[in-house]
Parts: structure tokens; sequence; C-alpha cells
């Protein structure tokens, strides 16, 4: 679903937030949630100050993780934010919510926005809803 709603918009990497435990491995995973992609800057919640730092150790071999799997250039950067909400969420590291009642209201344009609302299941609409809109240009779901 993902990759049909991102299908010619530039710089969107819908890879990214759908297999981010995958592609980090599962232990940084359950601690981190993607949460921007924005000139090659993704924007990466940690859910402690001690991860925060295991995270930077670890930014040169997960910008190589990223570059095999998303494409190289597609992430030249990675920045840091707190949220200690992020270890609570019931792991997965997606940053989605899975495991969580949260629901926010995203605002996505017309044509996402219709394609995301095909989806049957609530849950998952919303997740990816979230998703979307984390992935899209001058979108932040923060």
């Amino acid at each position: 679903m993902l990759r049909s709603v991102a299908t010619g918009r530039r710089g969107v990497h819908p890879e990214i937030w759908a297999r981010w435990g995958e592609i980090v491995g599962a232990e940084v995973g359950r601690r981190t949630a993607p949460r921007s992609l924005r000139g090659g800057t993704l924007t990466v919640a940690v859910g402690s100050s001690a991860w925060m730092q295991e995270i930077s150790y670890l930014e040169t071999r997960l910008l190589d993780r990223l570059a095999e799997e998303v494409g190289a250039g597609a992430v030249s950067a990675i920045r840091l934010v707190l949220d200690p909400e992020v270890g609570r969420r019931g792991g997965g590291g997606s940053g989605l919510g899975e495991g969580s009642t949260e629901r926010r209201e995203v605002s996505l344009p017309p044509d996402v926005a219709a394609a995301v609302g095909r989806v049957a299941d609530d849950d998952l609409r919303s997740a990816v809803a979230r998703a979307a809109a984390a992935t899209l240009p001058d979108s932040d779901p923060d």
C-alpha cells in the first residue's frame, strides 16, 4: 500500500517505515522509530538517552544498511530525537503504534487519503495513514 502511495513522489521511501525492524535489527527496532525523511536526513526517535548514545555509535553501520535496503543516497545522515514513548509501544519499532490504541488524525493529500481510505481494518488504516504522512515531503506527524 505504501509503495503504491509513494509512486512518483520524490524522496519517499516507504520501505524505511514498513521494514524498519528488519533493516536496523530487532533490538534497535524496538527502541527506535523513523519519524521523517527530509533532504536525505532521516529523523529517528529513540526511547532513552542511553539508547540515543548507542545509536549514535551505530550511525555509520545504520547508514550502510539503509543504503543496501532502500538505495544509496536515500539517507545521507541520521538525526536522533528523544521520545520515551518509543520503547513503550509494544516493540516492532516502526513508530506506527503497533499494539497501541493511540490514534492521531493526519492530513494527507486527497489522492493519498483516498488510497488509505480503501483499507478496511481501522487499526491498519490508521497506521498506514500515519506512515504515509511521515513519508510525504513537508509532512511531519509529530
